[in-house]
């Protein structure tokens, strides 16, 4: 029976490999009916998180959205993807529900560069809108945590 044998956690070699160009669902209003305030805006985010053993690559898809009362003000999502050499090494799969473990706790990192990543495209495609004076806030790892979803294939 083959076995794999868990990596070092100093054997990770991770590399950016793309960052797609930001979709945008919604795009900002270039002005706005009334004065906006950041009191009256309420931030959605979201993450999803694919690992892909065969092909050794993470890909992040982040979407962002300001909404105002009930409506939509503005909304995208781009993708981030990483190389990770030989992934499947530091994946052990539990279960038969796409459960797994990892032996390097490396996905905070790439969730957090993929996060931050996101935010500056979109202070630049919210550069000449009415939400110009508001990008998106900083947002703690645990706050992100709760909202990202995994796909193991």
């Amino acid at each position: 029976m083959d076995m794999l044998m868990p990596m070092p956690a100093e054997d990770l070699k991770i590399r950016l490999s793309q960052v797609g160009n930001p979709v945008i669902e919604v795009p900002a209003p270039l002005q706005s009916e009334g004065v906006i305030s950041s009191s009256d805006l309420k931030v959605k985010y979201n993450v999803e998180v694919t690992i892909n053993r065969p092909e050794s690559i993470v890909e992040i898809v982040v979407t962002m959205a300001y909404l105002r009362g009930q409506g939509v003000l503005f909304s995208g999502h781009l993708t981030t993807c990483f190389e990770v050499v030989n992934l499947a090494s530091f994946i052990t799969a539990e279960g038969g529900g796409g459960e797994f473990r990892l032996e390097s706790d490396f996905l905070p990192m790439l969730i957090s560069i993929a996060f931050s990543t996101t935010r500056g495209y979109f202070v630049r495609e919210l550069a000449d809108s009415a939400l110009a004076p508001y990008p998106f806030p900083m947002i703690t790892m645990d706050n992100i945590k709760k909202r990202t979803s995994y796909q193991l294939l």
